[in-house]
């Protein structure tokens, strides 16, 4: 202000400089007094009554905000008029932000659910200024409908398990909503709440390359402490948004606990569902539940009035000792909450090294210098637990792949002989974290650098390294070269340690699981069983070993295709695993192996859940890299795919491609080629598919087997594009001869197919040789109930092409039965029996029900695929062809 000015100009410029500052330093404490300078902020240049945006003319103002102004505004033609809300956003974007704002415009317009605000247009105003048209929601406030509702506990519940469902759909397809509030909720007078402002979505980054972690937008009181901090937003940020939603419902309390005066009356709120809200809102992102689907089942439990799954972790319990006691914490235990499970197998070795070294000081003068390798191994392992403290890491977490190279580095400064003995534990390390590429390769440098065997001692650790391999050429598909290496190291093990269990044990265990994977299921149990069933501290059996073996025993099950058998054996190994930390990296192999078993028997969501908490386990752990997270995201994906959840596994496969295309792995990536084409079959997308499919082929193919897959998916895709004739050419040449194992399912599959394909091209007579054949096959075997279930259906398309339209619908009507109680009331695969049975009783005259029956199905079907699926095609045929004639017994006052 210049000299001289106007003394009382001067005292009230100071005055509102005073206000100023404490409204900024309110709204920084959460509070809301500043609300009314964002909204002058927000509405200055706020178009008036009568002003055109695009399409749309503005009707007034409804509110404003930081965000920027709301305005009602309707869209005419003359023959109808819409009212719509037009959300102004603040500020003018860059280039790029505009960019940035119409590609989530896209993806935004694609949420469709009952409980979010419609995103139905976009554009920008003359000079530039961004804005979204949205549903108009006419309703009341969250809070205000419980309190003029006065809805009990299990009413607020379920209300809110409306926008928790909203919130999953959301992230489906990529969505973070960020800014989970009670403000941001509207019910309208039917009960229906909305989730309003998803426009300041921030979307998943599914490229992993994004170098914006955190775009500052929520609301203080509610938002998770990564977005105060600037932190990285993940889905997980949406589950402590909805933990703080669920708690104000039943307490009152506002999110970040202020003395206020509540807006509604509280509940009771139990020990149980009190630990999900603390699991939900836990102050560190990775302690709360991995999604929000896993939190919606935990409530569902709590009001199933079964145990919740809600648990301080381990980390969680060290963590809070640590605050407790306000001392530093030893050296191995901060390493372990740095860096998570990566550290906890460096301790294992630590402790393996630790009691090696003392056995070897007991030991004559000739396993001395045994002792002093020992002991140098044991300092790398330590030197490497310090990279991890405060003081070399400046404070933050390294990341597994940081500690590696590391690790790695150090390998350099050892002496010669110790070596080979450093790169062997760093190998075991990266087979251990899913990337068996890289332990192979530290491998060769190992077996180099220890040159010729010169004693038993030598021979022995030969053995294991051959064992190690055996274990990793199996994880990277080449199997020949693992069973070469497992015999290699049982010669070994037999000739320098043939009194050495221990090492006889992880040979069996290396070449158990080398048949496996070979599909030798029985020779493998063999091996396994009898380290599977020893007892620690009596057998001389390691916990890695009994977990190792466990696993594998589990894999076998599910490869003999016993779901109960694998059930029984994933939760045996599970319960050896929770001797492990909970974010240990092994426990991902007991979820995943649980997954397994609960997709054959058909329990999918289940299965669904199981694969994501092993990925949310995996992930953090071996820093969003490695083959065996591939190989999660892959079976994450084709489980979706299997629940009729096709947006989830599109986003999964695509995922796993990337993580297998890093290892340079042609087969490997020709087969999720494969599964990203049977996926997008799955929705519709036929030419799609069917290019990739072709992609896919140009790869050599792992084995013969997966080779047959590629070529009878090709052609049953082509059968959907109506190309039937080089259909009928890939299939039969795919199909094997009858045999048994792996060629018998093959032959099946092959053979069904080729029935189909017949129904399809409109020569349902050339069908029924095909499906003689396979009910011959198939007879009344329990585990092919599958295969049954879809002959049959096939059987009755054959009597509904063939004119026999009454006995197609009394076949299909117990089927509906059959494939509802098989996988779930409204699944997408009883739904398309509903529709082969609406299109046989339409043929058969009974219109009403078939009406009825396609009416019910079509929207779920709408829901789950793409416009150009086969069956929804036909479903929307069915309902144009009953909706153009006149239902007689409905007509009202004469109008038909």
């Amino acid at each position: 202000m210049p000299h001289g000015g106007d003394p009382d100009d001067s005292n009230a410029l100071d005055a509102a400089t005073d206000v100023a500052a404490r409204r900024l330093q309110a709204f920084l404490r959460g509070e809301d007094t500043d609300a009314d300078l964002a909204e002058a902020i927000a509405s200055r240049n706020a178009p008036a009554a009568g002003q055109r945006l695009g399409d749309y003319t503005v009707v007034e103002e409804l509110g404003a905000g930081g965000m920027g102004t709301v305005l009602l505004a309707e869209r005419g033609d003359g023959a109808f008029t819409r009212r719509v809300a037009i959300k102004l956003i603040r500020g003018f974007p860059t280039e790029d932000g505009l960019r940035r704002l119409r590609q989530e415009r896209q993806i935004l317009a694609e949420l469709d659910h009952p409980a979010i605000a419609r995103l139905l247009d976009g554009g920008e105003t003359a000079d530039g200024q961004p804005f979204l048209v949205m549903e108009l929601v006419e309703g009341e406030g969250l809070l205000a409908h419980v309190a003029r509702a006065g809805l009990d506990r299990d009413a607020r519940v379920a209300l809110w398990r409306q926008v928790a469902e909203a919130v999953a759909h959301a992230h489906q397809r990529l969505v973070i909503h960020r800014d989970i509030k009670p403000a941001n909720v509207l019910v309208r007078a039917d009960g229906q709440p909305k989730l309003l402002d998803f426009g300041v979505a921030k979307l998943l980054d599914v490229s992993g390359d994004s170098k914006e972690t955190s775009t500052r937008i929520y609301t203080p009181g509610y938002a998770a402490p990564e977005q105060l901090r600037g932190g990285a937003i993940t889905t997980r940020t949406d589950v402590h948004g909805l933990g703080t939603l669920l708690r104000e419902l039943l307490t009152g309390k506002k999110g970040d606990d202020r003395a206020s005066e509540p807006a509604i009356a509280p509940v009771g709120v139990d020990r149980d569902l009190a630990a999900v809200l603390d699991r939900a809102r836990a102050e560190v992102a990775e302690e709360r539940y991995p999604t929000v689907d896993a939190l919606l089942e935990d409530v569902a439990r709590w009001a199933d009035g079964l145990p919740v799954r809600a648990r301080a972790s381990a980390v969680y319990r060290a963590r809070k000792l640590a605050w407790r006691l306000r001392v530093p914490l030893a050296l191995a235990l901060a390493a372990v909450v740095a860096t998570g499970a990566f550290v906890v197998q460096l301790e294992a070795s630590r402790s393996r090294a630790v009691a090696a070294e003392a056995e070897a000081r007991s030991a004559q003068a000739a396993a001395e210098r045994d002792a002093r390798r020992t002991k140098e191994v044991l300092d790398f392992i330590t030197a490497t637990f310090e990279a991890a403290g405060p003081d070399v890491s400046g404070g933050r977490s390294l990341t597994v792949r940081e500690l590696l190279a590391a690790a790695e580095a150090k390998v350099g400064t050892a002496p010669p002989e110790d070596t080979p003995a450093l790169l062997a534990l760093l190998a075991d390390i990266h087979g251990q974290l899913g990337d068996p590429r890289k332990g192979l390769e530290l491998i060769r440098t190992a077996t180099t650098a220890m040159g010729e065997v010169r004693d038993d001692a030598q021979g022995r650790w030969l053995a294991d390294v051959h064992a190690l391999a055996a274990v990793q050429l199996a994880n990277a598909g080449l199997l020949d070269q693992s069973m070469a290496a497992a015999r290699r190291a049982q010669v070994l093990q037999r000739e320098y340690g043939p009194d050495d269990s221990n090492l006889a044990r992880e040979v069996s265990a290396a070449l158990g699981g080398t048949l496996y994977s070979m599909g030798e299921f029985d020779a493998a149990e063999a091996e396994l069983a009898p380290i599977a069933s020893a007892t620690i501290g009596v057998d001389g059996v390691t916990l890695d070993q009994l977990i190792q073996a466990n696993h594998m025993l589990s894999a076998v099950q599910v490869g003999r295709r016993d779901g109960e058998a694998s059930l029984a054996a994933a939760r045996r190994l599970r319960k050896i695993l929770s001797q492990l930390p909970p974010d240990h990296v092994m426990q991902s192999k007991g979820l995943h192996q649980e997954a397994q078993a609960l997709l054959l028997l058909g329990r999918l969501d289940e299965a669904i859940q199981r694969f994501q908490e092993a990925i949310a386990v995996q992930e953090p752990a071996v820093g969003g890299r490695g083959t065996w997270l591939g190989v999660l995201y892959n079976d994450l994906a084709s489980a979706a795919n299997e629940a009729g959840r096709f947006h989830l596994a599109a986003s999964a496969m695509e995922r796993s491609a990337t993580l297998l295309a890093d290892r340079g792995d042609s087969p490997a990536e020709g087969v999720t080629l494969n599964n990203l084409a049977s996926i997008l079959e799955s929705d519709g997308q036929y030419a799609r598919a069917e290019a990739l499919f072709r992609q896919a082929m140009s790869f050599e193919a792992p084995t013969p087997e997966a080779q047959s897959i590629l070529r009878s998916n090709h052609g049953r895709t082509l059968a959907l594009l109506g190309r039937f004739d080089e259909a009928r050419r890939e299939i039969t040449a795919s199909r094997p001869p009858r045999g048994s194992g792996q060629a018998s399912f093959l032959w099946l599959r092959d053979t069904l197919r080729l029935a189909q394909v017949e129904v399809w091209a409109g020569r349902p007579a050339a069908a029924l040789p095909y499906l003689d054949q396979l009910d011959a096959e198939v007879g009344e075997r329990a585990e092919l109930a599958p295969v049954r279930r879809i002959s049959e259906r096939t059987r009755a398309l054959v009597a509904l092409g063939r004119g026999h339209s009454a006995d197609a619908a009394a076949s299909l009507r117990p089927l509906v039965a059959t494939f509802a109680e098989a996988y779930g009331e409204a699944s997408f695969d009883a739904d398309i029996v509903r529709v082969d049975l609406a299109r046989a009783l339409a043929a058969a005259g009974e219109e009403d029900e078939a009406r009825s029956l396609v009416q019910a199905v079509l929207p779920r079907l709408e829901a789950a695929v793409g416009p150009g699926e086969y069956n929804l095609v036909n479903a929307k045929r069915l309902a144009a062809a009953l909706a153009l004639r006149p239902r007689v017994a409905q007509h009202v006052g004469g109008n038909r």
